[in-house]
């Protein structure tokens, strides 16, 4: 066998052929005299170290694929453990449902059991995976429950008193529409609503007509109103008898106090036609009722009537313009004149001519606010505005009063 190592005195290489520890050989270059060491046998050495290097990263990894073993267990318990405790809560609430519909529906509370059922219904909407079966079961039942609650709301309007009866099967009637439960009871729901509404109608005549005899002609109109209003939604026939009745009590009546109120053409600065009609007419309307007259209603099929009858007419006609500056400002003042004319036959019984201004200075202003409007060297729409809305206040504030005047009933 043939070993080297270095001298330890030049650091040369040392070859021997078979030579035995602890003797002595001479360095072939500087011919020192050196001790052999000790040589373990490479074979054995290297195959053990080979050996041990080559499996000892196994042990970590069996380790760690013990460890990732058990966590996965783990997970899967825990998992697992939920899961039941989920399902297990969402049958307990379920149940819970169920037996408060038990219980109503036992008590004939079939309202009340069908609230409960569709809240069933709504929870599992909200769960992972409902029970497909549970579902369905729980649809069945509560299309069951549905119409059982409508039929009887609907035998039950027709022991009500008209308008509560109208009122109960109109929302019966939307309900259908969006329930498939009540597809088949759709057309007996809106044969009874128009029964109830024809008793509803005859019932509004027949206080007309009592009103009209005990000389209260403002209620006798009112019920005429209604009962054309409601006639309007039944078949032709119905409303046209409606109207027929109406013409014959509510002619006289309408020929003595009813009013069509009509606006001429004006001028305007900053109103309008619109402005007068949605502010200035309730302002008329009231002034009229308080003098015993009945304006014409803006709509409804009752409104014909007072085209046919109606005895008076009141016209009224704005004009609005600039006045002088406003204090020391560059913006201009309002001035909102309305000319009222009242007229029976065709004949003027009664006019007057409001005239109103922009107050100087303007009251319930800020320091600040009537400060700024008092001296603007520069004219501004906005301030003018603000000045213009005064003197239209102050004519709406005098409408009411003004028609006093009007003779009264």
């Amino acid at each position: 066998m043939t070993e080297t190592f270095a001298c330890p005195e030049c650091g040369d290489e040392v070859t021997l052929q078979g030579a035995t520890p602890g003797r002595e050989v001479q360095c072939t270059r500087c011919a020192t005299w050196v001790e052999v060491p000790y040589f373990p046998r490479a074979g054995v050495w290297t195959r053990a170290r080979f050996r041990e290097s080559r499996y000892k990263w196994l042990v970590p990894l069996a380790w760690s694929g013990v460890g990732l073993l058990a966590l996965l267990i783990t997970i899967l318990a825990v998992s697992k453990y939920v899961s039941s405790q989920n399902r297990a809560a969402r049958e307990s609430a379920l149940n819970e449902f169920v037996r408060a519909a038990d219980t109503a529906e036992k008590s004939g509370q079939n309202g009340t059991a069908l609230v409960e059922i569709e809240s069933a219904l709504a929870y599992l909407k909200k769960c992972d995976a409902p029970d497909r079966d549970q579902v369905a079961e729980l649809k069945a039942r509560r299309d069951r429950l549905s119409l059982r609650e409508a039929e009887a709301r609907l035998e039950a309007a027709a022991k009500l008193e008209p308008a509560a009866a109208v009122g109960d099967l109109l929302l019966l009637q939307q309900r259908a529409r969006t329930d498939r439960a009540l597809v088949g009871i759709a057309p007996a729901i809106s044969d009874a609503l128009d029964s109830a509404r024809r008793k509803q109608v005859n019932g509004e005549i027949a206080g007309a007509r009592k009103a009209a005899e005990e000389k209260r002609p403002l209620d006798a109109i009112a019920l005429f109103e209604s009962a054309l209003t409601i006639a309007d939604k039944l078949d032709p026939q119905t409303f046209r008898a409606t109207m027929a009745e109406a013409e014959s009590i509510l002619g006289p009546i309408l020929g003595l106090r009813g009013v069509i109120i009509t606006q001429q053409s004006g001028q305007f600065t900053f109103g309008s036609s619109e402005s007068y009609s949605n502010q200035a007419l309730p302002y008329l309307i009231d002034g009229l009722r308080q003098q015993g007259y009945m304006p014409r209603p803006s709509k409804g099929p009752a409104a014909v009537l007072w085209d046919r009858f109606a005895g008076q007419r009141l016209e009224y006609q704005p004009s609005e313009a600039f006045g002088v500056l406003y204090l020391q400002s560059q913006n201009r003042i309002s001035n909102v004149n309305v000319r009222i004319n009242f007229k029976r036959g065709g004949a003027t019984v009664w006019h007057t001519n409001l005239s109103l201004r922009t107050q100087v200075p303007l009251p319930d202003r800020s320091a600040f606010v009537g400060s700024r409007l008092a001296v603007a060297d520069r004219r501004s729409s906005e301030a003018e505005k603000i000045l213009y809305d005064d003197a239209f206040a102050s004519f709406l504030a005098q409408i009411t009063p003004a028609l006093k005047g009007v003779p009264a009933l």
